[in-house]
This record gives structure tokens, C-alpha cells and sequence, in this order.
């Protein structure tokens, strides 16, 4: 498998993407979402291999201890998850419609070094990422974001 990104798979990734969405898919077809309904961040990709990714949530506040609870369910309401950042290299592997991310810098200490798969889909200016299932409890979870490119201005 080749692991370096050649400039051409690289070439659709590369600017900056706003947050649309970001939803959390159970195998029972339910979802939520851990930052709310109108999540803010944006992606950065650039073309020497640097991705940047900072997500929050509209009504985190970082003086506020309770919103350091991430996406925890709270008398039966989620709520939602403050904030997720990191950035590092990334490479793509158009075979498999795959971007891995490999943060260096990281919100969260274990991501750091850990490679990060995601699934890739671009729609006219929408990219799709989705991460790979994971076991949450006694449900599978997809998580699904998506971005709009963003354009200044």
C-alpha cells in the first residue's frame, strides 16, 4: 500500500471547509447530535500534507465546568460535546475513498499519534467524511460530518 499522498489525490482536499453537520449513527438507525443542531468549525486541508480541525459546539462555554461532560447523556438529554480540536499530517488513499488524519497536537492526549480513518465523499462543494464504526456501549456508532468549502468574502 502506498502510504505518501500524491499532489493529485490531495488536489480536492486542500483549502478550508465549514461544519454543516455532525451526526452520531446508531445501528438501530437512531442518531444525535453531540454538538447540537448548528455546530461550528471548520477543516483545514494545505497542499504540503497539514490538516486542522477544530469543532464546537454554539453554546459551549469554556468557563463553564459542566460543558467539559463530551456528548454525555444527562437525565435522558444529551449534552452536547464543547469541543474537538487537533492538527497534524494527513494522507489519502483514493483506492479505499480514504483520509486518514494523524494529529500531533490534539484536545485530547490519546488521539495524538493515532491514526484517524476517514471515509471521503465530495458533492460539488460538500465533503462527507464518516469515521469508521465504533463500539459506544452496546451500540455501533458512525460518525457523520459533513463541510461545505468555504470561500472568503
Amino acid at each position: 500500500m502506498n502510504t505518501k499522498t500524491p499532489h493529485a489525490a490531495t488536489a480536492s482536499f486542500v483549502g478550508t471547509w465549514e461544519l454543516e453537520s455532525f451526526t452520531e449513527i446508531s445501528r438501530d438507525g437512531s442518531f444525535v447530535e453531540p454538538m447540537g443542531k448548528n455546530p461550528q468549525g471548520f477543516l483545514l486541508y494545505t497542499e504540503d500534507g497539514i490538516v486542522s480541525a477544530q469543532l464546537s459546539g454554539p453554546g459551549s462555554n469554556q468557563n463553564d465546568p459542566s460543558s467539559e461532560k463530551s456528548g454525555v447523556s444527562n437525565g435522558g438529554q444529551q449534552t452536547p460535546t464543547s469541543y474537538i480540536g487537533y492538527c497534524g499530517s494527513f494522507t489519502v488513499n483514493s483506492e479505499l475513498r480514504e483520509v486518514v488524519h494523524i494529529p500531533i497536537v490534539a484536545h485530547d492526549r490519546k488521539l495524538v499519534g493515532r491514526a484517524l480513518h476517514r471515509k471521503f465523499r465530495f458533492d460539488e462543494d460538500r465533503l462527507t467524511l464518516k469515521t469508521s464504526t465504533v463500539e459506544a456501549g452496546e451500540h455501533v456508532v458512525e460518525a457523520q460530518l459533513v463541510w461545505r468549502r468555504h470561500y472568503p468574502g
